[in-house]
């Protein structure tokens, strides 16, 4: 039995609900709001035993497989980045990917270093492997890198510079203005 939650309240986790109901896999375990009653209703609607305003809690209950996140998009990500830190200190994420091919195992999911695939036959290729430290001196690396390249000379630069020009036009177009954005 998988023990799910949901982030929100809206009519998109109705629509979640309603498939899910279709899998006798899943179990409804509890349900996220940032307002006590709002959750209350929700759980009383679909049956749920457990109401959570804290995301917190939420993301480090042991009792749930999964999490459907049904908020308003502009706290997905958020939302997601909480809920995946949790579950990757705690070593929850699996750490190995089964394919056709064979297995890819992940050593260490909470500090990645090495990443074999073993094919059906047994046989072993490691696909990356890496200092198990856990610093930034590959980051600092290729940020030394872009530095001393100059700013606009990395293709992907100037791809962003393009976007965030393109963007304020359209904003400008449709008379869209940002608190930063007044001086």
């Amino acid at each position: 039995m998988i023990r799910y939650a949901t982030i929100g309240t809206n009519i998109i986790a109705d629509r979640f609900l309603d498939a899910a109901r279709q899998n006798d896999l899943l179990h409804y375990a509890a349900v996220y709001s940032r307002n006590t009653d709002t959750a209350a209703g929700f759980a009383a609607k679909y049956h749920v035993e457990r109401i959570c305003t804290n995301l917190e809690e939420l993301a480090a209950a042991d009792d749930i497989d999964g999490i459907y996140i049904a908020s308003p998009n502009s706290l997905h990500y958020e939302q997601a980045a909480l809920l995946l830190a949790h579950k990757i200190t705690d070593n929850r994420l699996p750490s190995q990917i089964q394919g056709e091919q064979g297995t890819m195992l992940i050593k260490s999911i909470n500090n990645p270093h090495e990443i074999i695939f073993v094919d059906r036959n047994g046989e072993e290729d490691v696909l990356f492997s890496a200092d198990n430290t856990p610093d930034m001196s590959g980051e600092i690396s290729q940020w030394v890198n872009l530095i001393k390249e100059g700013s606009g000379t990395n293709i992907h630069s100037q791809y962003s510079l393009m976007a965030l020009s393109l963007m304020d036009q359209a904003r400008a177009q449709m008379g869209i203005q940002f608190p930063a954005d007044i001086r």
